[in-house]
């Protein structure tokens, strides 16, 4: 059990995340600002809002370098470039912003029709909630596991019986309560009020759980560590010695590299930020500001649980006693898929001091509560405003559709809970979570780009890739996931209804490829359906009038238009994104992050093709580059980290002021509320 000291941290940074959160009800008073704050949101409170640490996404990240170690992470240095691109144009997202809409599916219809909109909203409702389904029974596991709670509360006896109470599901519905109390209370305003605060002190965390494992332990005795827990073909460093390492490899991440465009903005769980920004250029550069947010969040994913990786399996003397006492505590929960979940919160809770694991336990409820207040928020929200509000010829009455906007957002609080308590959670998370995403995300992030920037896209073309690409990524994986299943074990049946087909047999224990893969296939065949259907001949789509351009332009596009492009340098500028919208503070931030993330991306193609070269001829780069290479990264991350929080910070803090002034002098507008009315309803 946690000490006294370690209680008070939890229980006090709840209140000041908790309590200016519901005081943010007084200020949501329309669906604007329930579901977007009104579009008043800065570039620093977005940036430091949107990245909220969650329990979910940290414990999958953990699993899989707990079990790799730090050369499957190797490869992810490879997508740089394009995560560069994305953030420095605003592909995507700022033309989205450009078209006001409240959510993605709102924008579809705008786009296409009513009808896609009804389809699309309810395929990404139905993937967001399965995904979502999990986050409850995982976070309340780690939230256990950091508070050092028994797996009963206690018991008492109502009308002669006794009644046990179980931590597991009381620990869930009380969090869970909470985070429904903020989303309900003053929707995305309190959001972005809660997660702001949760960002803000998890910075502090972060940087001294880093620091204190950065001198608890030296860098060499961890590099020894992990040479000593790799196998040949399973290095922990060297990712040209992981022959043997299957799923998170160089191909993992290669198609993960078209993913990243091909999906931008398609899942929709802070789906509440993408329409909050004052304007579009501020929407771009809260995703370029992301770069600098991000980096005490991967040093901290990179260093507890490669430490916990050297402590539980190199064997070195050195730590045997704290391993021995770490999978005592690990042997004590039966399910093998849950205790693999568990195995890095297991050693935090057992190496970190009083008052340290107060504020990482501080930080994960918190985390816990920022993700699902968010999450609850988001697939609440489109339920109501993409799947029922489509089937209406007129909007709700103000009062009813905020009403009925807090009761969505209970509702999938309730089936969090309600799923969590059911579903036997057998596999890896992030497979999990591939395997739900999929039934929207396979087919989805064509017609968002052909939409946006496509005048020839149809709506024929749209369902047909929606469609297609959503079946052959969801069907695929969940094939793959009945191939082996214990229950099912398709592929032993398969391979016994046809004995003559060598190939079947071979992959009667194997599938023949995976996820990653069949979720490549189905972006690629909806990218080609699209287009293909598209060419067939359709309406031509008036971009200009649903961005707001040209004849349509409101001050600011009309500003932006008017600054044609002079030269060639000027030109470049255009197409690099940067717009006459940019001041001389946002230009210099846009270098930075060039500079930064290229730097990154060039260390990583002279070292990937010299350790080619020489994987080649059987030898390699050598532990002692791989060493450097590895602390270098993490110590230069960790300060330029700490610096970028408090200037993030303190911009979070000044928009955070602004926001409020703003939202006393707005109006409220009742016809902002999502609805799409047609020319002949106008």
């Amino acid at each position: 059990m946690l000490s006294w000291i370690d209680w008070g941290i939890v229980i006090i940074f709840l209140l000041v995340m908790t309590i200016p959160a519901l005081y943010c009800a007084r200020y949501s008073r329309s669906v604007a600002d329930f579901l977007a704050a009104d579009r008043m949101a800065g570039k620093y409170l977005l940036t430091v809002s949107q990245g909220g640490t969650g329990a979910v996404g940290t414990i999958a990240t953990w699993q899989v370098i707990q079990t790799y170690g730090l050369s499957t992470q190797w490869w992810g240095i490879m997508s740089t470039p394009i995560g560069l691109f994305v953030r420095l144009t605003g592909f995507v997202t700022y033309r989205f912003r450009e078209t006001r809409a409240l959510t993605l599916a709102q924008f579809l219809e705008m786009r296409y029709s009513r009808g896609f909109r009804l389809f699309s909203g309810t395929l990404c409702w139905l993937s967001g909630i399965i995904n979502y389904g999990v986050f409850p029974a995982v976070s309340a596991r780690a939230v256990m596991t950091l508070l050092g709670l028994p797996q009963v509360l206690g018991t008492a006896t109502v009308f002669g019986k006794t009644i046990t109470f179980q931590t597991f599901p009381t620990i869930m519905g009380a969090y869970l309560f909470v985070a429904a109390l903020i989303a309900c209370s003053g929707g995305q305003i309190s959001l972005i009020v809660s997660d702001f605060l949760q960002e803000a002190f998890c910075k502090i965390v972060l940087v001294s759980i880093t620091l204190y494992f950065a001198l608890k332990y030296s860098w060499p005795d961890i590099f020894e560590g992990m040479k000593a827990a790799s196998l040949p073909g399973e290095s922990m460093f060297d990712p040209f010695d992981t022959s043997k390492v299957k799923g998170f490899n160089f191909w993992f991440y290669l198609i993960g590299i078209y993913s990243s465009i091909y999906s931008v903005m398609a899942w929709q769980g802070n789906s509440g930020y993408n329409s909050a920004a004052k304007t579009p250029h501020l929407a771009q550069m809260a995703g370029i500001l992301g770069t600098w947010r991000d980096l005490l969040r991967v040093v901290c994913n990179l260093l507890p649980p490669v430490v916990c990786l050297v402590v539980m399996r190199s064997g070195l003397p050195a730590f045997e006693a704290d391993a021995a006492a770490i999978n005592e505590k690990l042997a004590q929960i039966a399910d093998p898929q849950v205790r693999n979940q568990m195995v890095t919160p297991t050693f935090l809770y057992h190496m970190l001091p009083v008052g340290l694991i107060g504020m990482m336990a501080a930080m994960f409820v918190s985390g816990v509560i920022s993700v699902d207040d968010t999450y609850q928020h988001a697939w609440g929200s489109i339920f109501i405003q993409d799947v029922v509000m489509p089937w209406r010829k007129t909007p709700f009455k103000p009062k009813t559709h905020m009403i009925l906007l807090r009761l969505a957002v209970i509702g999938v609080a309730v089936f969090g809970f309600t799923f969590s308590m059911l579903f036997p959670f057998k596999d890896a998370i992030l497979m999990f979570f591939a395997l739900s995403g999929a039934i929207y995300l396979g087919g989805a992030g064509i017609t968002i780009i052909g939409g946006l920037y496509w005048k020839r896209g149809t709506t024929a073309a749209a369902f047909t890739a929606l469609g297609t690409g959503s079946f052959l990524a969801f069907g695929g994986m969940l094939l793959e996931q009945l191939w082996t299943h214990p229950g099912v074990k398709l592929g032993q049946k398969v391979a016994e209804a046809f004995p003559n087909c060598e190939f079947l047999v071979k992959h009667a224990d194997k599938f023949p490829t995976n996820g990653q893969v069949i979720y490549f296939i189905a972006m690629v065949t909806a990218t080609l359906l699209y287009i293909i259907v598209s060419l067939c001949g359709g309406k031509v789509f008036n971009l200009d009038k649903m961005l707001h351009r040209g004849e349509y332009a409101d001050e600011e596009t009309a500003r932006r238009a008017a600054a044609k492009p002079v030269g060639f340098k000027e030109t470049i500028k255009r197409k690099l994104g940067i717009t006459p919208n940019f001041n001389l503070g946002d230009k210099i931030i846009y270098g930075a992050s060039l500079v930064w993330s290229l730097g990154w991306w060039v260390i990583f193609c002279i070292a990937s093709l010299i350790g080619a070269a020489l994987a080649v001829k059987g030898s390699g780069l050598g532990d002692g580059f791989w060493s450097w290479f590895w602390q270098f990264k993490i110590l230069l991350s960790l300060g330029v980290g700490i610096v970028c929080t408090f200037w993030l910070t303190g911009g979070g803090i000044v928009d955070f002021i602004q926001l409020f002034k703003d939202l006393r002098k707005s109006r409220k507008n009742d016809s902002d509320n999502g609805f799409v009315r047609k020319e002949s309803e106008k």
